[in-house]
């Protein structure tokens, strides 16, 4: 409910089911996977509150518990950058926003995955190459 709230940008409703559950939330859970999950929750809840920088640390902290994870957590990593590379380019920082969008679509091009973030990222970098005045390269990333 909490993350379904954030997606629909209704943050408020995000924010007091998050405070009237953190006690659920940390007692029930289970690992690194778990704990990354809660982060991302937090870094969703702070870019509605447009603070950014906060944001930003929130999900880079998400991913690197996914990736000091035992499993194989590739696609939920790339998806959760997907995030920062949202919260870079919102914040004007296109050079960033485009590495995060490139590592993303690398993996996804790695894994030869349909997965739908990967068009996601294909919109990032192209709305970063756009920041950055390279108009015709956005272009070209649907191609």
């Amino acid at each position: 409910m909490i993350a379904l709230s954030c997606e629909c940008d209704n943050f408020h409703v995000a924010e007091n089911a998050f405070r009237v559950n953190v006690a659920k939330l940390y007692a029930y859970r289970s690992g690194s996977v778990d704990d990354a999950a809660i982060l991302s929750l937090h870094a969703a809840m702070a870019q509605g509150r447009n603070k950014y920088a906060e944001s930003e640390d929130f999900f880079h902290r998400s991913i690197q518990l996914l990736e000091s994870s035992a499993r194989d957590w590739e696609n939920n990593i790339e998806e959760l950058r997907n995030n920062p590379a949202m919260v870079t380019g919102a914040q004007g920082h296109y050079g960033e926003s485009l590495a995060e969008s490139q590592k993303a679509i690398a993996s996804f091009d790695r894994a030869n995955s349909g997965h739908l973030s990967f068009v996601i990222s294909l919109n990032n970098a192209a709305r970063a190459l756009t920041g950055l005045g390279r108009k015709e390269e956005a272009g070209q990333m649907f191609e």
